[in-house]
């Protein structure tokens, strides 16, 4: 049976390769694997994403050969706590992935480090945590390995990692786009970031950033185009500090001004 048409990248080209490969086993899909992964090769990463029960059987420690093709994990909303996440981590698999989804389950700081250990994430180029219960040790066991570099998207929005988490992950240098929403971050956090050099896009919405913090992001992150702090504790001089700059996307709702 031949492949779909992969010539251009779509997510429909994608999902009907998906479902060939599922009506095929033993030598057949051997072959197709390898063909489809060929043709893959110049695909945009983030179209190969795994389909659901491709995702059960990495969550249940089944073997799934499949998964070889894929780039992209998402497993958000699914209770894995942190020995689900361990387990998740020490899977050869996840060596291939250049995104990993993880918002809202129920991973804490032991998760995180977990992460931060495995020695399969080196590919890893988005990671999503937000939702979960990590504070700044496990901010900081991020921070502190491998991930610091290889990560340009990092998502720890609705975690307590506070002021010192905040300043762990302004310290991971590969960064261009950072999410901290609801975070329980102040001033010296906001500081701390303003010093990070590589970052295009920051969310810091609902934090007492306060005018402080806002004049030290006014004056830093010098490739900065995309700020949000909605509810961030702004007063006018804040407001006006940040308004002053040329921004390609700035969202200054709900404050002061």
């Amino acid at each position: 049976m031949d492949l779909p048409d992969l010539s251009r990248p779509s997510a429909t080209a994608w999902n009907a390769l998906c479902a060939h490969l599922d009506a095929l086993d033993g030598r057949d899909l051997d072959i197709a694997m390898d063909v489809a992964g060929e043709q893959l090769e110049s695909w945009p990463w983030k179209l190969r994403n795994a389909p659901w029960p491709w995702r059960s059987a990495l969550l249940e420690g089944r073997s799934n050969p499949r998964l070889r093709l894929v780039r992209r994990l998402d497993l958000g909303g699914r209770p894995l706590g942190d020995a689900g996440l361990a387990k998740l981590v020490a899977n050869p698999m996840l060596g291939l992935m250049h995104k990993l989804r993880l918002p809202h389950t129920q991973v804490s700081d032991e998760g995180a480090k977990a992460l931060a250990q495995s020695i399969h994430v080196d590919w890893l180029e988005e990671l999503d945590l937000s939702g979960n219960q990590i504070t700044g040790v496990g901010a900081t066991a991020l921070a502190s390995s491998e991930l610091s570099r290889s990560l340009a998207r990092l998502d720890l929005s609705g975690n307590p990692v506070g002021d010192a988490g905040a300043a762990a992950v302004s310290r991971m240098v590969g960064l261009e786009s950072l999410a901290l929403r609801e975070c329980g971050i102040g001033s010296a956090g906001a500081g701390a970031i303003a010093a990070h050099a590589g970052l295009t896009e920051l969310e810091l919405s609902e934090n007492t950033v306060g005018s402080e913090g806002a004049q030290l992001l006014a004056e830093g992150c010098p490739k900065l185009n995309a700020l949000y702090l909605v509810d961030a504790g702004l007063d006018v001089a804040g407001v006006t500090a940040l308004a002053a700059r040329t921004w390609e996307e700035l969202d200054l709702s709900g404050n002061g001004g």
